[in-house]
């Protein structure tokens, strides 16, 4: 499945139920499973989730991080024992990655810090090799645990806050994870314009 394809059926599910009190509960749930099957982004449901429900950020962003965190876990175990087969296969051209190049480089020098910098940073880059290199070559299970769960920690929070904050520049990220083939993407851009204070464009 594509992530796009991932985000469509996230926001579908989540976008029914965005009021019900246990909503950053179920962001948790497709926290865990777009992040163990890895299909969506967490800070992209992060983003849109709290679009949803701007007032309840910080457990979005909490219940968000333990589903990622545990996902991740996860891989960290599956790497750990099937090493570097389920690597290669799923990461065919990782040898000739230098990403993967400075991953190896940086988690052989620091260890769980250097694993904790790249889940933390909040661009779009490939933290899975990461995760299986420190899996492979059998970081402390406490350490790597704490490396994921702080690291998850300060990119989702930092989401949340910003999306929280200044929710009119992300309406059009919203949108463009809705199906295009509806009328909901305009709908969901101008509630979010709506919401945050600020009258959105009619189309002429």
């Amino acid at each position: 499945m594509s992530w796009r394809r991932a985000t469509r059926k996230a926001v579908a599910v989540l976008s029914r139920r965005a009021d019900v009190p246990w909503f950053p509960v179920l962001v948790g749930l497709c926290a865990f499973l777009g992040a163990i099957t890895l299909t969506l982004p967490t800070e992209l449901l992060v983003a849109i989730a709290v679009l949803m429900n701007p007032s309840r950020w910080i457990a979005i962003s909490l219940w968000a991080v333990i589903g990622a965190t545990l996902a991740s876990l996860g891989l960290y175990l599956a790497f750990h024992h099937l090493g570097w087969e389920l690597l290669i296969e799923w990461y065919p051209d990782i040898a000739r990655s230098k990403f993967w190049a400075y991953s190896i480089r940086y988690l052989s020098e620091y260890g769980s810090i250097a694993l904790f910098l790249v889940i933390a940073l909040p661009f779009p880059i490939p933290k899975t090799p990461a995760l299986a290199f420190v899996a492979i070559y059998r970081l402390p299970i406490f350490e790597v645990t704490l490396a994921i769960g702080l690291g998850e920690l300060v990119r989702n929070v930092v989401y949340a806050y910003f999306v929280s904050r200044f929710p009119r520049r992300f309406a059009d990220l919203y949108a463009a994870a809705m199906d295009t083939n509806t009328e909901e993407p305009r709908l969901a851009k101008e509630q979010v314009l709506a919401e945050s204070g600020k009258k959105p464009e009619v189309r002429r």
